[in-house]
């Protein structure tokens, strides 16, 4: 895939999430890629994307969002705990609600 077109499929898959979550909740900034693309084993990969689901279903509907747009997703808990693997969109951050 072209940088090009794995910017689009970023861009896409953003807009998909925060469709989810809400614009406020969908993060691509450097240091949030950059502390969720890590745990305290290793730093991985830069991650593309940060999302903090309020819930379950929203959670859910991330993980079909980044399946539809053939992403790897890896859902964590706040605590981050797990291995952080290559790029693709993490779910976590703080708590909402």
């Amino acid at each position: 895939m072209t940088r090009t077109a794995e910017a689009a499929t970023t861009e896409t898959l953003a807009a998909a999430l925060a469709a989810i979550a809400g614009a406020d909740h969908v993060q691509a900034g450097e240091a949030a890629r950059t502390l969720y693309s890590q745990d305290v084993w290793r730093e991985g990969a830069p991650v593309d994307l940060v999302a903090s689901p309020a819930d379950e279903a929203e959670c859910a509907a991330m993980v079909r969002a980044c399946a539809d747009a053939g992403a790897p997703g890896d859902p964590r808990r706040r605590g981050r705990r797990g291995v952080a693997r290559g790029r693709g969109g993490v779910f976590g951050g703080e708590p909402r609600g």
